[in-house]
């Protein structure tokens, strides 16, 4: 979608010009999180180890069961494409440390566990007490912390981009506060009370020292990651002039590199710039908008003053910056829905009833209101049933297939 000559991208601006692409804030922080977790062979291993888990109870009943019993809480299931999901993972066995540990500990013991059970827990086992396992753990999960309500926050479409872009600093800010010598002690030392090992045989400053290595490597490669992926993000700089956050800012420091990127970015749309930098003057230097939090309250007041006719110039950028998408990954929700109406039980169903289902789950909103309705279940019955009636063929039934039709489109008619 992003190649610059053949790309979908080229295409949309054969036709307007004037769009402005911009790669999916969320899938770049996948990205991130992909190549900035995957920095050496330590973290490799540690999460195919972590994603074992997952698949080890995933594909077994009898040791969900042991899950349940003994932790109460199931562990997530790994999805491939959603770097989100080991988190939940991660968390997961985190917060419940000693509950995995002795649920391996009893498949492993239990008589009636298969070799594959057993040889599976014993691994696994062995992994959670290991002291470089729960360090790596405690460390992915303190950035994890971050990196998911980012991931929350860029998932929700009614976001603008500038808002996600503002969101994405203060991460940055909060994970680089983590890269420093306490912050490394608080994480050894709880390795140490989660795995409680023997004394060590080498000398236990040198130990640590390897182990700090390996955390200011982790942290300096992520904070690298989010500046790389990240960096292209400097023909958005106009962005800053709907920045409702520093308006206070901006009435004694009027942002002029913006305005000149807005100016580069758009010739065609803003060609009285001047206009709009005292629009957007006097927008800074009013108080009334000092304690906004999102560019979007900025265009209600707009729109419920009357402001529209007056500050003609800054309405127009504000919402061209309410129309430039931060994500799409709301887009691809609708796919999912695919695997709760295929299920394995379903297999075999025809392609006119799979479409049935489909576009009953697609408009969900609707059959919800009329499910208020109190003659919406007499009606489809007794709609059926006359339709069956008249499309009895020579052997005495109808093709539900054509009564399935026919009901559907009066529903749509009637309702």
């Amino acid at each position: 979608m992003s190649g610059h000559s053949t790309g979908l991208q080229v295409r949309v601006k054969e036709v307007a010009p004037n769009a402005l692409f911009t790669h999916c804030l969320a899938h770049r922080l996948n990205l991130v999180l992909q190549h900035g977790c995957s920095i050496n062979a330590k973290c490799r291993i540690f999460f195919a180890n972590l994603t074992g888990i997952a698949a080890y109870f995933h594909n077994s009943t009898s040791r969900t069961n042991f899950v349940d019993t003994i932790v109460g809480k199931r562990i997530p299931q790994f999805v491939q494409t959603r770097w989100s999901s080991r988190s939940k993972i991660l968390h997961t066995i985190v917060n419940e440390w000693s509950g995995f540990i002795d649920v391996f500990d009893c498949i492993s013991k239990d008589p009636k566990s298969s070799s594959e059970s057993i040889c599976g827990a014993i691994g696994h086992f062995k992994n959670l007490k290991t002291f470089e396992f729960a360090f790596l753990a405690l460390i992915f999960s303190d950035i994890f912390i971050y990196t998911d309500n980012l991931f929350n926050i860029l998932q929700i479409k009614s976001f603008n981009v500038e808002f996600c872009l503002r969101k994405i600093n203060i991460t940055y800010d909060l994970i680089n506060k983590k890269r420093n010598k306490p912050e490394f002690l608080k994480l050894f030392n709880q390795a140490v009370t989660l795995t409680k090992p023997p004394k060590a045989t080498r000398n236990e400053s040198n130990n640590q020292s390897n182990f700090k290595i390996l955390f200011y490597e982790i942290i300096d490669n992520i904070l690298m990651q989010l500046n790389t992926r990240f960096q292209d993000t400097n023909k958005l700089l106009f962005l800053q002039l709907a920045d409702v956050t520093k308006f206070k800012e901006y009435s004694c420091t009027f942002p002029v590199n913006a305005l000149n990127n807005l100016k580069s970015t758009y010739p065609n749309i803003f060609y009285n710039i001047n206009s709009l930098k005292v629009e957007l003057e006097v927008l800074y230097s009013d108080v009334k908008y000092e304690n906004l939090l999102h560019i979007y309250d900025m265009v209600k007041i707009i729109e419920q003053d009357a402001l529209k006719d007056i500050l003609p110039e800054a309405y127009k950028l504000f919402i061209i910056i309410l129309t430039i998408p931060s994500t799409s990954v709301s887009n691809e929700r609708s796919f999912s829905c695919l695997k709760r109406i295929k299920t394995c039980s379903r297999n075999s169903i025809s392609q006119v009833r799979f479409s049935s289902l489909s576009t009953l789950s697609i408009e969900k909103s609707l059959i919800n209101q009329l499910k208020k309705t109190e003659s919406f279940y007499d009606d489809i019955i007794n709609m059926w049933l006359v339709l069956m009636h008249w499309f009895r063929g020579p052997r005495g039934y109808a093709d539900q297939r054509v009564v399935g039709a026919f009901v559907k489109g009066l529903c749509i008619s009637q309702y």
